[in-house]
């Protein structure tokens, strides 16, 4: 409120025609905001819709780096010593394993990458409802100087 008080002193200062001219200026500056806040929140929802797949598949990938480590623990390794080259069937079990993983912790760094996105387009979204307050504030000050 005081910052109110104190742009109304100095508006309200100001002749009619300066007031108007200023009105016009904050208008299209108000405008301009507005626009750029209707392109992102279009470019938010956008990027919430197509990322509904990569969010389910960070889920499953997730899931599938979880089961990929379990495996990694749980293999029988007395018994496949009796069976078969531990070695060698290890090795290609782990090669097998590794790869699932390096895909499982691709698809996540992906979606990260997608919320990343996401939060920077929430904060301009933040900045510019912000800007229009101000602005709107603006204009109601000058409306209500007496003139």
């Amino acid at each position: 409120m005081a910052l109110g008080n104190c742009l109304s002193a100095i508006l309200c200062a100001l002749a009619n025609p300066v007031l108007g001219a200023l009105t016009v200026a904050i208008n299209a500056a108000r405008i301009a905001a507005q626009a750029q806040l209707a392109v992102a929140r279009a470019e938010l929802a956008v990027l919430q819709i197509t990322t509904i797949p990569a969010r389910a598949a960070r889920i499953l990938a997730n899931t599938a780096l979880q089961l990929a480590r379990a495996g990694m623990q749980a293999l029988p390794t007395g018994l496949i010593a009796g069976c078969a080259d531990l070695g060698d069937l290890n090795a290609g079990f782990e090669r097998t394993v590794g790869a699932a993983i390096a895909e499982a912790q691709s698809v996540i760094d992906t979606v990260e990458r997608y919320l990343s996105i996401e939060e920077e387009l929430n904060a301009l979204i933040a900045e510019l409802e912000a800007l229009d307050a101000f602005l709107g504030e603006v204009i109601d000050i000058i409306a209500s100087c007496p003139g």
